[in-house]
């Protein structure tokens, strides 16, 4: 199974991302946000844990994004290995992931492309034949 791929788009960039299980496609869309910004891989000497919580998985996978975004750009951390979980739970989805990386300046090392940030614009994720996908567009 393809991790994710680029669907045309007129203006930002949209990819549609693909896992057998929620908590694979929410690392194989970190997979994709980081390809596409960067041409590099870290070592794996820091390590960074994020929990998040919010009403719908669509609205969760934002969050996640975004927040990996801010690492990034804020803290400068680029993560190597990714590790997700994603359940539900009472009044709506919970996610925790651990990430080993290391520090990366995209303030002096080139991108591949400037994400600005994932948008919640025509966002959905979609169950079939137990495995899901999602269309996430982001800003460029």
């Amino acid at each position: 199974m393809k991790r994710y791929e680029f669907i045309e788009h007129t203006a930002d960039l949209r990819l549609r991302i693909y896992g057998r299980t929620l908590p694979e496609l929410f690392c194989h869309a970190a997979i994709a946000l980081f390809e596409t910004l960067v041409d590099h891989s870290p070592a794996g000497s820091i390590q960074k844990n994020v929990s998040l919580d919010s009403n719908s998985p669509e609205n969760l996978l934002i969050d996640w994004l975004n927040e990996l975004l801010s690492s990034f750009y804020a803290e400068q951390f680029l993560p190597r290995d990714i590790d997700v979980r994603v359940g539900p739970q009472e009044g709506g989805y919970a996610l925790t992931a651990c990430l080993r990386g290391d520090s990366y300046d995209p303030y002096a090392e080139p991108l591949k492309t400037e994400v600005k940030a994932a948008t919640y614009h025509q966002v959905k994720i979609e169950a079939d034949d137990g495995n899901f996908s999602a269309e996430i567009i982001f800003d460029v």
